[in-house]
Order: C-alpha cells, then sequence, then structure tokens
C-alpha cells in the first residue's frame, strides 16, 4: 500500500523526510564550506598573512583559527608581526579567504533555514500524535532530541 496525500499522517511523515533531505543536502554544503575556509586559512597562514588578519577575514574567532594551524603544523607567529605589510602571496590568500567566508555564510544562513524547517516538521508531526520513534526515523534528530522537543512545546506524548 502507497502513501496517499489524502492521508493526514502520510502527509506529515513526507513532510518529515522531505525537511530531513533539505536538513542533511544543507548541512553537506555547509560541512563542505567550513572545509574550504579551513584551507584557505591554512593557506593564508603559509603565505605569511598575519594571523589578526587571517581571523579578521574568517568566521572563526582567534581561538579557531589557531586550532586549525596547528592541526596543519603551522607554528604560532611571534606578536608584532601584524604590522609588517602583505606580501602578493598574502593578499592573493586573503580575498580567498574572503570568498571562502562569504560562501560559508551564505551555506550557514541555508542550513539554518532548513534546521527550522525539521524542527517545524517534527513540532507539527507530535501534534499530531505521532509516535516519537517514528518521527525520529524520519527526522535528522535521535528519538531523545524529539521527546526533549516534545516536551518544550508541552507535547504529552501518548505513544
Amino acid at each position: 500500500m502507497g502513501m496517499s496525500d489524502t492521508d493526514p499522517e502520510n502527509r506529515l511523515i513526507r513532510a518529515l523526510d522531505e525537511s530531513t533531505q533539505e536538513y542533511r543536502r544543507t548541512q553537506t554544503l555547509h560541512e563542505e564550506a567550513r572545509d574550504g575556509v579551513h584551507a584557505a586559512i591554512v593557506a593564508a597562514l603559509k603565505a605569511q598573512t598575519p594571523p589578526a588578519q587571517v581571523t579578521a577575514a574568517s568566521p572563526f574567532k582567534s581561538a579557531h583559527v589557531r586550532r586549525v594551524a596547528r592541526a596543519h603544523g603551522i607554528p604560532a607567529v611571534t606578536r608584532g608581526s601584524d604590522q609588517a605589510p602583505l606580501g602578493p602571496k598574502a593578499s592573493a590568500a586573503l580575498k580567498k579567504l574572503a570568498t571562502a567566508t562569504a560562501d560559508y555564510e551564505a551555506t550557514r544562513e541555508s542550513f539554518e533555514e532548513a534546521q527550522k524547517g525539521s524542527r517545524k516538521a517534527v513540532a507539527e508531526a507530535l501534534q499530531a500524535d505521532l509516535a516519537a520513534t517514528r518521527v525520529a526515523r524520519h527526522s535528522p534528530y535521535s528519538e531523545t532530541l524529539v521527546r526533549d522537543t516534545a516536551d518544550k512545546l508541552g507535547i504529552v506524548l501518548s505513544r
């Protein structure tokens, strides 16, 4: 027996499936964009761009930039190096970092919208009395998180 669009429960499951697919698609894009920013950070630091300028051009705080640098074997830079003028490689690397940061921010916004859509679909399914186990199977969230969502919404789960 196939899923009928006229059955409210099947419509809710379809909405969960669609929102989960969008969630996962945008999550993947966001993770790829983050990896692109990390690569651009490494390239900028290797091009002798001062860490403060790298941090300013990235979406991350200085501690995260330092972790990325350490993970790629880039030594810490001594204080005062931020005063030196940028060479052509550093300037080019900084421009690439700015582009990667813009991509990261755009995918973050898309991912956040997909998260909202998934949470809305979960809430609607729970309000329609679908079992938390079934909702979790069709969402990007664990059953525990689905149950916590029901609690936060004041929904008493009957099954």
